[in-house]
């Protein structure tokens, strides 16, 4: 065997630690022998794409691709490795991908979660609850007499009354690690992690006080009532809707402008 010649679970094993911690599984399965033997004909080829370092150290994208070499004897197995740098490309399709994800994440006018994304937002922390011990909550907010808005200032006013209310109330709670979704129409859902009810009730006070307070074009101020609830562990999706969806009906009950439990 010559210096420069190396074995080929020697090269295996010196490629690996080359290859990013959580693709080296992916990789170790492509270039197991019996794998290649097994799965790779003669004059066919085999890739994959995943992260590797370069001469600087630096992990990049890369394609793996493994040809077969064809041979008089099928029994003479004889490959050729070759590696292509596709980082730049990748890391723009992934860019790509990720910003379309938040586009279909989020409601088209407010820019906070759709209904869809804080349902599953909502599912999720319930259930990752079953298992742990932090604090969660669940806030239901309604513009109070909306409708009248559209009635008397049309629809492009009421988008704009929509948006600027978002604006305070999203810009106040995501301070404190809460989710915000718009349900639907003036109706907006809030998944507030590590918070309990007493905390939440301050929480939403001092916001319901700030949309009180505030100056919207062409409408002047407006109101908002708000539900809110403590999720237990062994609290459904079904019954913590239902809970917080009473408290939101009392506040509106109550006179509206208020925050109820």
């Amino acid at each position: 065997m010559k210096a420069t010649e190396l074995k080929y679970s020697d090269w295996r094993m010196m490629i690996v630690n080359m290859i990013w911690f959580e693709d080296q599984p992916l990789f170790l399965e492509h270039t197991e022998p019996d794998y290649l033997k097994k799965n790779l004909a003669p004059g066919r080829t085999t890739s994959f794409d995943c992260q590797m370092q370069n001469l600087e150290g630096k992990y990049i994208w890369v394609k793996l691709t493994f040809s077969r070499a064809e041979t008089n004897n099928n029994d003479d197995f004889r490959f050729v490795f070759i590696v292509q740098d596709i980082h730049e490309n990748t890391i723009e399709l992934l860019s790509t991908l990720k910003k379309n994800e938040e586009l279909a994440s989020k409601d088209s006018l407010t820019g906070v979660y759709n209904r869809g994304r804080i349902e599953t937002e909502l599912y999720n922390a319930i259930e990752n609850k079953k298992v742990g011990e932090r604090s969660l909550s669940i806030m239901m907010i309604d513009i109070d007499n909306f409708k009248m808005v559209n009635d008397m200032f049309g629809h492009s006013i009421g988008d704009i009354t929509l948006k600027h209310f978002v604006a305070i109330s999203y810009g106040f709670l995501k301070s404190y690690n809460i989710k915000m979704g718009r349900w639907g129409g003036d109706e907006f859902v809030a998944v507030c992690y590590d918070i309990n009810a007493s905390e939440l009730m301050n929480i939403a006070e001092n916001m319901r006080v700030k949309i009180s307070e505030a100056k919207f074009d062409t409408v002047g101020s407006i109101t908002c009532s708000i539900g809110i609830a403590e999720i237990s562990k062994n609290d459904k999706v079904k019954e913590v809707f239902e809970r917080v969806d009473k408290a939101m009906y009392s506040a509106k009950s109550s006179g509206r402008n208020c925050v109820k439990v």
